[in-house]
């Protein structure tokens, strides 16, 4: 990064030269052989205040925040920023910042980013509020909401889509899942915990899970997917969705990632319209959870002729009447008995 030094811009008088009569300089170039005077080429650009204490960097704009009142800061967007050492010790930097694509100033490309940025950095901590955590590296909650469209549109080549999140995402999210199945059904044969593990990965649940999060508004997407109805597409949600779990579990490890997994996911598939459901297993498993908890079936009605039975049974819980279901058999009736069970003391599960 090149710094160029310059006076504040708010100085009246420089040394003798009046700013309102432009009297003291005979012409510019006498201004500029005037050592006492320290000018910037003037940029398409945008004004910038850096303040380095060699342990972090903050960057104000000029702008002033309509919902803050005070100068917006810009450091977020600029995570490479932080940690700036330039040799200087404490200092503040006042110039000018520039973006410079094919050999010439691009002013729309930096300006862009930083007059969103005050609307944009609340918009981040609304979703941290809404995720339940906050980042310490808020730069890879950023990464995760950039869509490869954004990224591809931009002229930087620093700035990274949120594919590669993504792919992590996966993993973490995949092994989360199946620890979570092995450990509440301990009885389901591998195949069953398969098909019940794609059930809550898949990307209509993700993007159930990031619509309730409210991901798609966050997001950082190009024109063309912006104009096509991109925040609101459940691959593109469901990529996010993977791409935040990513960014979590980097920032706050396994813990962090679990947490918005737990909460986001796990709740997402309910037990009871899951492929091939044995609601009878499925209750064992969930009251074996606690203690002393005895599951009992009883026949309570039989009615209807012999090609066309029906069948009544309850299931009581430590003797208490959890669930009642109808069937063609007995089997049919106890499983339908056990799922109204699951429905009244398993909510989450519904």
């Amino acid at each position: 990064m090149k710094i160029e030094q310059f006076k504040p811009a708010h100085a009246d008088r420089i040394d003798g030269y009046d700013w309102t009569t432009k009297k003291g300089f005979n012409a510019l170039e006498d201004m500029l052989k005037n050592e006492t005077v320290i000018v910037q080429k003037k940029h398409d650009g945008e004004r910038i205040k850096m303040h380095i204490d060699g342990s972090e960097t903050a960057m104000d704009s000029r702008r002033i925040s309509k919902k803050t009142g005070l100068y917006a800061q810009c450091q977020q967007n600029f995570p490479e920023w932080q940690n700036l050492n330039v040799g200087l010790g404490y200092c503040v930097l006042d110039g000018e910042l520039k973006a410079i694509r094919n050999g010439k100033d691009n002013w729309s490309d930096i300006v862009g980013v930083i007059h969103s940025l005050p609307e944009r950095a609340q918009m981040i901590k609304d979703l941290e509020t809404a995720i339940g955590y906050r980042f310490r590296n808020i730069s890879l909650l950023q990464n995760a909401l950039t869509h490869s469209s954004y990224a591809n549109e931009r002229w930087h080549n620093s700035l990274l889509s949120n594919e590669r999140l993504e792919f992590l995402g996966d993993s973490v999210l995949g092994m989360l899942v199946a620890d979570y199945l092995y450990q509440t059904f301990p009885n389901r044969p591998e195949g069953e915990l398969t098909r019940m593990r794609a059930d809550m990965v898949c990307e209509k649940t993700l993007a159930a899970a990031a619509n309730r999060i409210g991901i798609g508004a966050h997001l950082l997407l190009g024109h063309g997917e912006e104009q096509g109805g991109g925040r609101s597409r459940d691959s593109i949600l469901a990529d996010a969705m993977e791409s935040v779990i990513a960014a979590c579990f980097l920032d706050g490890g396994l813990e962090a990632a679990h947490k918005i997994v737990q909460q986001f996911i796990l709740v997402e598939v309910p037990v009871t319209k899951m492929h091939n459901a044995d609601y009878k297993t499925t209750l064992q498993e969930l009251v074996q959870q606690k203690k002393n908890q005895v599951l009992t079936y009883a026949l309570v009605g039989e009615s209807g002729p012999d090609h066309d039975k029906k069948f009544d049974v309850e299931v009581k819980l430590n003797g208490k009447v959890v669930g009642s279901g109808s069937g063609s058999s007995k089997k049919r009736a106890e499983q339908m008995a056990a799922r109204a069970a699951i429905e009244n003391l398993f909510p989450d599960k519904k």
